[in-house]
């Protein structure tokens, strides 16, 4: 039972690595789409302002960069970066729960029955956590990003790493 226990905690810290990941990939396509459209804004008011040219081609760039940044809040990396801004800290505090259980088990010599308990427990308030912050969101599965979240969480588990 104590694999099957550690297997859960594995598993629960790679979800939380690869969350990581796509947060951070969220955050830097919300950066590109924000600069682009803010200097897509500047750049042609500017030229409007100094060479006057073709006025309908100005206005119209700077209508569509100012409605991509208006809807900016509902594509979708916004979504994920504001589900995951919640999640992932309740996320780190429940590893850093399951970790102490996992070194309970040893020191305490928990009984089968009591760490199968334990762990539905467990796995069943990891899924109502991510159900409750993430609900709609769409993740698309990123096969590099699974690789990475992989390496991460073994390279941490290696050293010990720490969940922040």
């Amino acid at each position: 039972m104590r694999e099957n226990y550690w297997n859960f905690f594995a598993e629960a810290w790679r979800v939380e690595c690869y969350l990581s990941a796509r947060r951070k990939r969220a955050e830097l396509w919300n950066a590109i789409v924000t600069i682009a459209c803010c200097l897509a804004s500047a750049i042609s008011i500017a030229d409007w302002a100094l060479t006057g040219g073709i006025r309908l081609a100005f206005a119209v760039a700077t209508a569509i960069a100012q409605l991509v940044l208006a809807v900016n809040p509902n594509l979708p990396f916004a979504r994920q970066i504001e589900a995951l801004k919640y999640l992932l800290p309740e996320l780190r505090a429940k590893l850093v729960e399951y970790r102490h259980f996992f070194h309970d088990i040893d020191l305490h010599g928990y009984s089968d029955d009591v760490i199968a308990l334990r762990w539905q427990s467990d796995e069943q308030g990891f899924t109502a956590l991510c159900d409750k912050y993430i609900g709609d969101t769409v993740f698309p599965y990123s096969k590099s990003l699974a690789l990475h979240a992989e390496t991460e969480r073994n390279d941490k588990i290696s050293t010990g790493g720490s969940f922040v």
